[in-house]
């Protein structure tokens, strides 16, 4: 059997690509992610608190403003829920109301929503739209990815083949291996024919990077296109996959 090649360093340099782009956009969010804390309701520049987050989920989602934007979509997500950032003037007053942004990705309309819910007044203070913004993946999302891969008969076929040259066992599920996934944008490789991967940045795409425990790296990286739930492109060497 072949030796198995190690970790390369262009593969990295991939991956790394797609990090730098998913960052970029991300900065589009007003503020880091949430961290969780214990207690009813924060205050000030408190992150949101556990049952905050459950209420605003709820309560956001069902207000009207939101509602009558996600009527009759199929599939869509909330991707992250945090305390809005207000400008500067507003905490300089010393007193202001507490808010909530809560991104919500439409699959069938490939629109991202932002939503701005008052915890004060129990209300959507504002809501809108726009594409080509991609926030990083949930981890419903990366599951959603994993399960695609995995269930496609011929990238099926292709993984067991490379996992079994580079351990010499067969591959009979996800867990065997681990994975990293990040959001794929077209624009981070412009010198590339992407095929149906083309459109990843207006669809919502994920790319993963699948490697043993022994760090050794499978040498393709499958891009999944979340919109349509299809593949959308195996690159490195794996030309045979209908595109």
């Amino acid at each position: 059997m072949p030796k198995p090649k190690p970790f390369r360093w262009w593969l990295m340099l991939v991956f790394i690509a797609g990090l730098v782009a998913t960052t970029a956009l991300a900065v589009a969010a007003p503020a880091p992610l949430t961290r969780l804390f214990a207690g009813d309701t924060g205050v000030g520049y408190d992150p949101l608190t556990a049952t905050e987050l459950e209420r605003v989920r709820q309560e956001a989602l069902a207000d009207p403003a939101v509602a009558g934007q996600l009527a009759g979509v199929a599939r869509y997500e909330v991707l992250l829920i945090e305390r809005h950032q207000e400008e500067k003037s507003v905490y300089e007053s010393g007193r202001w109301e507490r808010r909530a942004d809560v991104y919500i990705y439409n699959y069938d309309a490939d629109t991202l929503l932002q939503a701005i819910y008052n915890l004060d007044t129990g209300a959507i203070d504002n809501v809108a739209a726009d594409q080509g913004v991609q926030l990083p993946l949930t981890e419903q999302e990366v599951a959603q990815a994993v399960a695609i891969v995995f269930n496609d008969p011929e990238l099926r076929a292709i993984l067991n083949e490379a996992y079994n040259r580079i351990t010499g066992e067969t591959l009979a599920s996800p867990e065997q291996v681990q994975i990293k996934a990040f959001v794929f944008h077209a624009s981070s490789l412009p010198e590339t024919e992407l095929g149906a991967a083309a459109t990843c940045g207006l669809h919502r795409c994920a790319q993963l990077l699948i490697f043993t425990g022994d760090n050794f790296a499978f040498e393709f990286l499958p891009v999944v296109n979340l919109s349509q739930q299809s593949i959308a492109l195996v690159p490195f060497g794996v030309s045979n996959h209908e595109q």
